[in-house]
């Protein structure tokens, strides 16, 4: 433990974790505390690190500053890699993969490595958080219907509460528990890149975590999913403010895509509406179908259902079937044609299709449909009138001519 006042730095060496360490290898109370260039590492069974913390950051005034870190033998594993509290830390060229194989092959996942609590700030530079990759087998896909347990994880990597945060040319990779988990906080990030963060649910395989943010504000420079700009941020906002590049806010979780070429609907006869959504990425993650009436589609006032798996045919996310009865429709008026849409994240929304015609555009269609079948029918009709009275002709001019013929 570093007293309140010390000041500490420790360069180029090798810290042994011991087994059995239950509680915290360095701790600096109100102090500053500089690691460069420190391996720590293990000789025994890293299960019993799981209830210890290697860096304790504690009291109004700590300063920590930890560069070049390296872990060994499965130091990773340990219950905590850095606990900030009321102090200001950065950390820089940290290598860590915070993951480990159990014994019957399965991965388990370190839930939080870092947690900052009511710190003065929060640096990360220059850092790589890479989990395990791993392809998805019955054995550790999520197959559990609770989609707020898919949407609404509590878990991430890095845990930050009231505490100034900014990260930068840092990648966080394969966190099936999330790579970060935001509340009250305001984070910047520059050139961090989420690569394949997936959530591991067999039914809906394209859902990743890279943030949670409950509530604060996430500013976001550049960021990447892999070496492309992700349209779909993977950042699940609540009450948060995700802004991009200019500062323009943008849909932080998903992007559903609405194929309304195949998307179809029909209407029966006791009025009620069956509804095949087609596209790409449809996650039941804060997704509501949207139905108005043709000319208030602007307003987005109308019928709107949330979509969810338990209530409507879910089983992929690149199909939806919606069934909804003429009382949920009751409140829109069936002279007018109704529009239909996803709409996501904040107020977002996919392309309109077409739910129902208007009854005059419905008349006008079965008139058109109408005249489509009657005007063959009825150049039929006059070719065949032509025929008979071109035959009628034909037999009376040769009768005029039988009788001329017998005058002589």
């Amino acid at each position: 433990m570093v007293d309140s006042g010390e000041h500490v730095e420790i360069d180029g060496v090798s810290i042994i974790v011991g087994v059995d360490c239950s509680s915290t290898v360095l701790s600096c109370m109100s102090s500053k505390i500089v690691l460069d260039t420190v391996v720590f590492s293990s000789g025994g069974d890293t299960s019993s690190l799981i209830n210890t913390t290697l860096m304790c950051v504690d009291g109004e005034g700590s300063v920590g500053r930890f560069s070049s870190l390296s872990l060994l033998n499965g130091v990773s594993s340990v219950g905590k890699l850095l606990l900030v509290k009321k102090g200001s830390v950065q950390m820089s060229d940290l290598l860590v993969s915070p993951s480990i194989a159990s014994s019957d092959g399965l991965v388990s996942v370190t839930p939080t490595l870092i947690t900052a609590e009511y710190g003065e700030d929060l640096i990360i530079l220059s850092c790589s958080f890479g989990g395990v990759s791993t392809s998805l087998n019955e054995n550790q896909v999520n197959e559990d219907d609770d989609t707020d347990n898919l949407c609404s994880w509590e878990t991430g990597l890095i845990k930050i509460n009231d505490t100034p945060t900014m990260i930068e040319q840092t990648r966080f990779s394969h966190l099936p528990q999330g790579a970060l988990h935001v509340n009250g906080s305001v984070v910047s990030l520059f050139n961090t890149v989420f690569i394949a963060n997936s959530a591991n649910d067999a039914t809906f395989p394209s859902m990743s975590r890279n943030m949670r943010c409950l509530s604060g504000e996430v500013e976001i420079e550049n960021e990447k999913s892999g070496n492309e700009e992700s349209e779909s941020l993977w950042i699940s906002s609540e009450d948060c403010v995700v802004k991009k590049g200019s500062g323009v806010t943008v849909a932080g979780l998903f992007v559903p895509w609405l194929d309304v070429s195949l998307t179809r609907s029909v209407m029966h006869k006791n009025k009620s509406v069956s509804i095949d959504l087609v596209g790409s990425m449809l996650i039941p993650c804060s997704l509501f179908l949207l139905i108005c009436e043709v000319g208030s589609s602007s307003s987005l006032e109308g019928f709107r259902v949330e979509l969810t798996p338990t209530l409507f045919g879910w089983t992929n996310e690149s199909s939806i079937s919606v069934s909804l009865s003429s009382s949920e429709l009751a409140q829109l008026n069936p002279k007018f044609g109704w529009n239909g849409t996803l709409v996501f994240g904040d107020g977002f929304q996919t392309s309109w299709f077409v739910v129902k015609a208007s009854e005059s555009d419905e008349r006008k269609a079965l008139m058109k449909q109408a005249m489509k079948w009657m005007i063959p029918l009825i150049a039929g009709c006059v070719v065949a009138l032509l025929v008979i009275l071109i035959v009628v002709v034909i037999l009376r001019r040769r009768s005029s001519k039988s009788k001329r013929r017998s005058c002589f």
